[in-house]
């Protein structure tokens, strides 16, 4: 008869580490979500700000934004166009473009057009 037994204890071990894993992994995912969101926020408002100056807005450009279709102009299904505007009038739209046959791949990029 075969010994079950070394298996039986390899299977509650690798039992454990799944579970230890999953829950440090769960534990670290639930106490950076707050800041992974901020930084993404903070990385995308300087990029917009690197192509529009904070200066020539005065609105909350990372949130001002509307969806529009036209893949065969824009490389996607539905691209993000932010809105900057300056006395709550529009001054500057930042398109969230991709170009769909970069050497490797896709390459997204952001265009701006200025009033």
């Amino acid at each position: 008869m075969i010994n079950r037994h070394p298996v039986v204890i390899a299977a509650v071990l690798l039992g454990m580490f799944a579970v230890v894993g999953t829950t440090l992994v769960s534990f670290t995912y639930e106490n950076t979500r707050e800041r992974i969101i901020d930084n993404e926020r903070k990385a995308l408002l300087k990029k917009l700000h690197q192509i529009i100056p904070a200066d020539y807005i005065d609105n909350d450009i990372v949130n001002d934004t509307i969806r529009v279709s036209s893949p065969g102009l824009l490389g996607a299904e539905q691209t993000t166009v932010y809105r900057g505007r300056k006395l709550n009038q529009p001054v500057a739209a930042v398109f969230s473009i991709v170009a769909p046959e970069g050497y490797s791949g896709s390459i997204s990029m952001l265009v701006a057009v200025k009033t």
